[in-house]
């Protein structure tokens, strides 16, 4: 009797376990093609903005400039692996900024991953990612490229949408 109780209760807890531990294990390269796949499939195209010191990567969409650009800016994603550790990869893995971005109907729309994010270089480390990731030369990065984008397409005024989703 009691074998047949702990047997069902030692698969639901495996699938737990491992069901939780999927979601901090998906490669960044999993999470690139996803982002990439909802952005082509709302017909957002990709842009890499170089900001200084860091190059954001960008989903967009502009079809009348007379418009506001809406803005949707990403969270700080997987940034923590454990409660003291980085998780190095600080891409999103359920993306729902993105999938937010990718539901508007806005005719000007642009999705900013947070610095580091689906785009790692040179001037990312574990800080960026982590402890320093709302530091004034991230902030000011997320700045420059609203602006580098609202000056490109000639656009006169931003509405920003801003979520922390975390995973």
């Amino acid at each position: 009797m009691l074998k047949r109780f702990l047997t069902p209760c030692l698969a639901l807890c495996l699938l737990v376990l491992f069901g939780c531990q999927s979601l901090s294990t998906v490669s960044l390269k999993e999470r690139v093609e996803s982002a990439q796949s909802i952005a082509k499939d709302a017909s957002l195209e990709p842009l890499i903005i170089q900001t200084q010191p860091f190059q954001i990567q960008s989903y967009f969409r502009i079809k009348d400039r007379s418009k506001p650009l809406r803005v949707y800016i990403e969270g700080d994603g997987l940034a923590w692996a454990k409660r003291d550790q980085s998780s190095g990869f600080p891409s999103p893995t359920e993306q729902s900024t993105l999938k937010l971005a990718s539901l508007d109907q806005s005719d000007n729309v642009l999705y900013l991953a947070h610095p580091c994010q689906f785009n790692v270089n040179s001037r990312c480390s574990a800080s960026s990612n982590s402890d320093r990731q709302f530091t004034e030369d991230v902030i000011n990065s997320t700045n420059q490229a609203i602006s580098i984008v609202k000056r490109h397409f000639q656009l006169s005024s931003i509405e920003r949408v801003t979520t922390d989703q975390g995973r």
